[in-house]
């Protein structure tokens, strides 16, 4: 029960697009990025970045999101099925390693040197929620 919190600690957060966004596009022959578009963050899980992941997507669900990847902030429905694919895609394969696991898959930069607050920030959230739904918060809840 706990573990889906990871996925609820997400959609937590208020914002339809990253705030000061990188210009995430990368030289790839399978998917390549279109002229004047940028993948970064849109939608519920905004950690869902660069051209390889919206290109996928786009493959899986039949959504143009290489060519309008915008669709992800305008579209609440895009914003849902997006999420879901990268969750069932990235995250549920990892769902009984712990927290810190789920974490690390939904957005590895949260456990690294580069944000030191974001996995301890998340934890508290975390054990927020369980105290909320009144459950036991699981162990591995460090994810560096």
């Amino acid at each position: 029960m706990c573990i889906y919190l990871n996925f609820l600690l997400n959609l937590r957060f208020c914002y339809k697009e990253e705030i000061s966004p990188e210009k995430y596009c990368s030289k790839s022959k399978k998917y390549p990025c279109e002229p004047g578009k940028y993948y970064y963050g849109r939608g519920l899980l905004q950690s869902i970045t660069w051209n390889e992941y919206y290109g996928a997507a786009c493959k899986h669900l039949g959504l143009p999101l290489l060519k309008d990847p915008d669709l992800v902030a305008r579209s609440p429905e895009v914003a849902f099925k997006f999420a879901m694919w990268f969750w069932n895609r990235n995250v549920r394969p990892a769902l009984y390693l712990g927290f810190g696991e789920i974490t690390k898959r939904v957005d590895g930069r949260e456990c690294s040197n580069w944000r030191r607050d974001g996995p301890n920030s998340k934890v508290k959230q975390y054990i927020e929620f369980c105290k909320m739904l009144g459950v036991t918060p699981d162990q591995g809840l460090d994810c560096f």
